[in-house]
This record gives C-alpha cells, structure tokens and sequence, in this order.
C-alpha cells in the first residue's frame, strides 16, 4: 500500500497487486463493456482511496477490484454492490470525520459505469475482465462524483506499466478528478444523486447532528466571557 499526499491535506491511498481489507459482502451484481485494445498489464489487482476535505465537510470514497486479462478486445467489468450498512472500516483515511463502512451502496453503480466510460475515453484499457468488489463508503462523504473519477482512477492503475509508480505518477492519476470531484461539491445546479431511502434517513440524520453542533458552536463563540 502507497499513500500519497495530494496537497492542501487531501490524501491518497493506492494498492497494487494487494488489496485492503474492504471486500464486499455478496450483493447485487451489474456489468458495462467498453472496447478495449490495450497491451497487457502488470497489475491483477488494484484499489484506490481519496479523502478531500472541502470546507466544514470531507469527500471520501474506496474502490478496488480484481482484474484478468483476455484476448476479446472488451474491456467486461462487473460491480458488486451491496447494503449502505456494512461493517466498520476502523482504518481508512477519514475514519476522524466520518463514518465509513465497507460496501458500494447501489446508489453508486451507474456513476462507477460512468467512470469506467471515462477512463475508456481517455485511453485504451487491456481487454480482460475486471470485477470491482472492493469498496468502501462514507456516510457523510460519500458522493457520486466521488465514485465516478475513483471508477476512473482504479482503470488507470490497473494499466499502469509498472508497480514502482512514483509519487508524481500516482499524483497525475488524481489531478483531474480532484477538479471534476471539487467542482461537483460546489456547483448547486449539478443534479442531485438518488438513495435508498434508509440511506437518506441516515444521512438527514447525520446532517442534522452537524449542523447542531456548529450552531452551538456559533452560539457559545458569541457568548460573552
């Protein structure tokens, strides 16, 4: 496991040929296949974390998966998604702000699809089977656009043609999508992602906790002394 610093405290987490220890719990599976043309790879597994704080809140998501190559010319990834209740993962990068638990909720599926179509875009993938069953999520920080670029990222270092990848070559993988990720938090008129309706109770709930700590943080900074 590498952990990168990506400036302004936002942090990186990467594994190649290794995995940590988020894997999914059996769940729902979808499939998307691209094209593909790439020469082979050098890694078989890979994943990705980021943690970017954005003000009073923090975006934060893991992906990772499994990968063998093929002869087909497509690029075949399948993603498990499972419960947003999974089980704690006490050591992740934004284990002091938030609650993260292992799973990809299903909320996040089509925006991993996303990922994968960017990815594609941008380069040429080795053609082979990918299955993205490492995840993990963030009650409060997790977002679409996070999942998305992620998608993006694991498709990038899965091609990478080398494990010794130094600082600045990780660093690149990450710079467009902490613009695209950043943007997103920002930008009011982006649509608004859809969850499960337990998941939006918990998040409502979070939210609310938050927001009545910094009003009694506000009120007792105006108090007199």
């Amino acid at each position: 496991m590498r952990r990168v610093d990506l400036g302004k405290y936002r942090k990186a987490r990467i594994w190649l040929n290794e995995l940590p220890d988020a894997s999914c719990p059996t769940g729902v599976t979808q499939e998307i296949s691209v094209s593909a043309k790439g020469e082979s790879v050098m890694a078989k597994r890979a994943a990705v974390e980021v943690f970017v704080p954005l003000g009073p809140r923090s975006m934060y998501g893991l992906l990772g998966g499994e990968f063998t190559p093929s002869t087909t010319g497509q690029l075949n990834v399948t993603i498990i998604s499972s419960a947003a209740n999974g089980k704690s993962l006490s050591e992740s990068l934004a284990s002091s702000s938030d609650q993260v638990r292992v799973g990809l909720p299903r909320e996040y599926c089509e925006a991993v699809k996303e990922g994968i179509r960017l990815a594609q875009a941008e380069l040429s993938p080795a053609s082979g089977e990918l299955v993205i069953n490492y995840a993990a999520h963030g009650e409060i920080g997790s977002c679409a656009a996070v999942f998305k670029h992620l998608a993006a990222v694991l498709v990038r270092l899965v091609n990478s043609k080398s494990l010794n990848l130094t600082d600045d070559e990780i660093a690149s993988f990450f710079r467009r999508a902490l613009l695209k990720i950043q943007r997103f938090n920002v930008n009011p008129r982006l649509p608004a992602v859809a969850c499960s309706d337990e998941r939006q109770t918990l998040v409502n709930r979070r939210c609310a906790a938050l927001a009545r700590c910094l009003l009694m943080g506000r009120g007792s900074a105006a108090s007199p002394m």
